[in-house]
């Protein structure tokens, strides 16, 4: 599965997250919050931006129960591990995400430098998708506004 968005601003952080479409509409046998690996191996990340092109990988193995590189993405985002983690076994056990710092690493500090760009997205499977699924993608964005004698406000670009 390929995915290309292009942005205005790139967003800071990104989480990606598989659901089975008939779940998004809800019943009382299935729970769209239940976040599986749906038979993904690989996930990559490609930006292209104002500062450069760099890519990221995740790689799961589920047969093995080889998600740490998963685990580990979001454990990196989250604002305080200690307080708002979960385990490798809840993730495992239906918390299974992936999670992007849009900026490389020697950019962290400096977001203002990466503004457009564009995101590739793609995902690989083990085996051939065997029921619909929707690619939940959830953008954070930094920004910076600024206020004027009015109380209006604008955004900083």
């Amino acid at each position: 599965m390929y995915c290309f968005y292009e942005f205005q601003a790139l967003p800071e952080k990104i989480l990606i997250a598989l659901i089975p479409s008939t779940d998004l509409i809800g019943s009382l046998s299935s729970n769209p919050y239940y976040l599986k690996d749906h038979g993904v191996t690989q996930v990559i990340l490609t930006v292209d931006s104002e500062s450069g092109t760099y890519r990221q990988e995740i790689n799961i193995d589920a047969d093995k129960k080889q998600y740490i590189e998963a685990y580990k993405s979001l454990s990196n985002l989250i604002a305080n591990p200690d307080t708002d983690g979960i385990s490798l076994a809840e993730f495992i056990d239906g918390n299974v995400s992936f999670a992007f710092s849009v900026l490389p690493n020697n950019l962290q500090q400096v977001s203002q430098l990466v503004k457009k760009g564009k995101i590739d997205l793609v995902l690989k499977f083990k085996s051939q998708v065997t029921q619909p699924l929707t690619v939940v993608v959830y953008c954070q964005y930094d920004a910076a506004y600024t206020f004027n004698a009015e109380g209006e406000y604008s955004l900083v670009e």
